[in-house]
């Protein structure tokens, strides 16, 4: 993908956004807190025992009926929240729990309308907050009479809350995202109620501190929720905490806008070519897909070889022009685009950025830290000493091989006869001949066997090798959803289904947030009845419908990558749902299952048997292009893992002070830039004007948790390298990576979990290994 891949779904990098993350997680859902009028268990039982096959089938797709309406305290909802598919999912009709689970029904995803939004949630925030006030009279620090209700009166916000926002990424309109600006500021200060409530939080200390009877699970939530409290801001008061409020409610509007800012300027971004001069080089196939988007935007008569040709700064032009096309104009021209995305104009990111960090400055120094890089550090699984250390000791390795890579790049630039000083917009088209030139990787070739159809058997293949459990495709016809392209799946164990996932591959331009990622949706909990369920998202551009679909090997890993973040939340077995999966995992560990699975894409040689096959006759890849593929692989490896260094320094150096006006924040960028690479910056550019993991997701002052998981995830995937071709030992130790880091998930701490799975503390020696940096 063109954006570092992560999970997005617990960002604990905001106050506001930290508690819609541990508050309104993707939630669990319970026997709902009320009864629909007249429908007693004995009377549900016998309506259900009067329906026909036929009809027990429409009702829990949900085509067919609504429960009738729900009330707040006696009082009637309205008629007009009967069938919002927010609602439906937020409050699940009894008669699904009847069959013994809750969540029989998958979300009515196609039915959801931008006018839903906004009444669903002021109805479920409203419940909500009469149930929150009965619970703050009745709490006691007893798991049953404390969690349990807590859970029960979050669910349903989280719920529908989730369910909108992973809409608007996927399927954004302009009515969508007015609706979620209009919805957001009761979501936001529902979660100021909540954070803040005193009879809670006493509650929760008085829990934790004669918790002898919790298990280890339940500690670990209730030592959360203690925590969260208190940087929710539970023990300010006066003007503290109207302060404290008010930079929540700015900070959740300001994050919207870095992100509709990031869509609308690359949305509105078009460069218009009519030199053909300036093409040579193209692909046929992105020189016709620009045509054709001429013609269908301005109107004509383009051709592919005559022109005009309409570009955008999507990934497939992108990365066409910065390895292919001669044109250095041209080349400079897109990559400034890239670069310079949310600086100026009309979506100016770079004021919001700054007021994001000053606003997260205040944040930390009101609750009594030194700057927001300690806050955050204060629920991460790291200490920065740690994280100063490791991210030091891979420059240290990487930055005389990246040095190395840059002055062998310049001197193939020269045997081509280029004499000019070598940029960055020369860099990729040089790189990529240099790779021909040297490994001879026919990439063409290479994509025919990494087909969508084999990566996905292979894929599913291995999960069932490893851990014991069967992945199946549901028929399109049985399952809503946001667009005629989303797979849905469902995993079994033992013949029982256990979990669901969707996978939605295709970019969709103007609707759907770049980048690659997975999203929790729904979280297994035993005492709430409920099962996993998430969304694998891409954006692979889609090929016409006489085309496969051939990947390339970086998005067969991205696939791996987001599947490993999958895994851990569709196989937990976790009971407490509040530490399932995902949830209560220390966010720099999060990215542990993904790069551990991501690793056996490429790496493992069982993987890639089962993946690389002809995508028409099914033959094994030829030993020469293997060599071939296997040999490029690290190349220009340093230059890359050394800008994703850059990357973690730049976003803890920023969170770790104020800034005296926007303008400072591209200065520093500049000047660190410099520190860590070869060549100077581009002008006119701005990374963190588009550094939507820092500003809009959740990795504020943890983009360093890629490097971190990844020393976790490389021992982890060493233990399978040592098994080498046995078997059996292959199979246990899946067996054992299954039954720790997978099933427990934020049940125990990561590094606990790592020990009992390797036995001691992780090494980042392997790591080394496997990026090919060190022999």
């Amino acid at each position: 993908s063109s954006t570092p891949r992560g999970l997005t779904w617990t960002p604990a990098e905001s106050r506001a956004q930290r508690l819609e993350d541990r508050f309104f997680r993707p939630p669990q859902t319970a026997q709902p807190p009320f009864r629909c009028p007249n429908q007693t268990p004995d009377y549900s039982m016998k309506v259900l025992l009067a329906l026909s096959a036929v009809a027990v089938g429409k009702l829990l797709r949900g085509r067919e009926t609504s429960c009738p309406p729900w009330t707040i305290d006696g009082t009637p909802a309205p008629t007009s929240l009967i069938g919002n598919p927010l609602i439906e999912e937020a409050y699940p009709c009894p008669v699904s729990a009847l069959l013994g689970n809750s969540d029989a029904r998958l979300p009515q995803w196609a039915d959801v309308k931008p006018e839903h939004i906004v009444p669903a949630v002021d109805f479920v925030v409203k419940r909500a907050d009469v149930e929150l006030k009965v619970l703050e009279a009745n709490a006691a620090p007893e798991w049953s009479k404390l969690v349990v209700p807590f859970e029960r009166l979050t669910e349903p916000v989280g719920r529908a809350w989730v369910m909108a926002k992973h809409l608007e990424s996927v399927a954004n309109t302009p009515a969508l995202r007015k609706a979620i600006d209009e919805a957001n500021p009761v979501i936001t200060q529902f979660n100021q109620r909540l954070s803040q409530s005193e009879g809670l939080y006493r509650a929760f200390k008085e829990l934790r501190a004669g918790g002898g009877n919790l298990t280890r699970a339940q500690k670990r939530i209730v030592d959360s929720q203690v925590q969260q409290f208190e940087l929710g801001g539970v023990g300010l008061t006066g003007q503290k905490k109207t302060t404290f409020n008010n930079i929540g409610n700015e900070m959740s509007d300001l994050r919207t806008k870095f992100n509709s800012n990031m869509l609308d300027a690359a949305n509105h971004w078009r460069l218009v070519v009519k030199n053909r001069s300036m093409i040579v080089g193209l692909p046929v196939v992105v020189a016709k897909r620009a045509a054709d988007r001429f013609n269908r935007v301005r109107g004509g008569n383009a051709t592919w070889n005559e022109g005009p040709w309409m570009l955008t700064s999507g990934h497939g032009d992108f990365a066409a022009v910065m390895t292919k096309a001669r044109s250095r104009k041209l080349r400079k021209v897109m990559l400034q685009a890239l670069l310079s995305r949310g600086l100026g104009g009309k979506y100016d990111n770079l004021p919001v950025s700054w007021r994001i960090n000053e606003l997260r400055q205040q944040d930390a120094q009101i609750l009594g830290f030194g700057n927001y890089t300690a806050e955050s550090f204060a629920t991460k699984m790291a200490k920065p000493a740690q994280v100063d250390r490791l991210l030091g000791q891979i420059k240290d390795v990487v930055k005389p091989r990246s040095d190395a890579e840059h002055v062998e790049l310049t001197a193939f630039a020269r045997q081509l006869g280029f004499n000019d000083t070598l940029q960055r917009w020369d860099v990729n088209v040089f790189a990529s001949r240099l790779m021909a030139q040297k490994y001879a990787v026919d990439h063409r070739a290479l994509r025919q066997y990494f087909a969508l159809d084999n990566v996905l058997t292979g894929l599913f293949n291995l999960t069932e090798r490893l851990f014991d459990v069967q992945v199946v495709e549901l028929s399109n016809t049985s399952v809503s959803t946001w667009d005629a392209g989303i797979r849905t799946f469902a995993i079994s164990r033992n013949g029982t289904v256990i979990s669901n996932f969707y996978l939605d591959l295709w970019s969709r331009n103007g609707q759907k947030t770049a980048g690659a990622w997975f999203r929790p949706l729904r979280s297994h909990s035993t005492s709430m009845k409920t099962q996993p369920l998430g969304c694998i998202v891409m954006n692979k551009r889609r090929p016409p419908p006489q085309y496969p679909v051939l990947m390339a090997n970086q998005e067969v890993e991205t696939l791996f990558h987001e599947f490993g973040h999958a895994l851990q939340h569709l196989l937990t077995t976790e009971p407490e749902g509040m530490a399932a999966g995902c949830n209560n995992v220390e966010w720099d560990a999060i990215e542990f299952p993904s790069q551990f699975l991501e690793y056996f894409a490429l790496n493992d040689p069982w993987t890639k048997g089962q993946i690389l096959r002809h995508f028409r006759t099914g033959g094994a890849i030829p030993a020469n292009l293997t060599a071939q593929w296997e040999g490029a692989r690290h190349a220009r490896h340093a230059s890359g893992l050394l800008y994703q260094l850059y990357l973690g320094n730049l976003d803890l150096q920023l969170h770790a002070r104020s800034w005296e006006k926007p303008e400072s924040l591209l200065q520093f960028e500049d000047h660190l830039y410099e520190s860590f690479n070869s060549m100077p910056p581009m002008n006119g550019t701005c990374k963190v004007c588009s550094f939507s993991h820092i500003f809009q997701g959740g990795y504020a002052a943890g983009y360093y948790s890629y490097k971190w998981a990844q020393v976790l995830s490389a021992d982890a995937f060493a233990a399978f390298q040592d098994a080498g071709n046995n078997t059996g030992a292959v199979v246990a130790l899946g067996r054992k990576y299954r039954d720790t880091v997978l099933a427990q998930g934020g049940g125990a701490h990561p590094l606990d979990l790592f020990v009992q799975f390797r036995g001691r503390e992780p090494e980042s020696e392997p790591m080394l290994k496997i990026e090919g940096l060190v022999a």
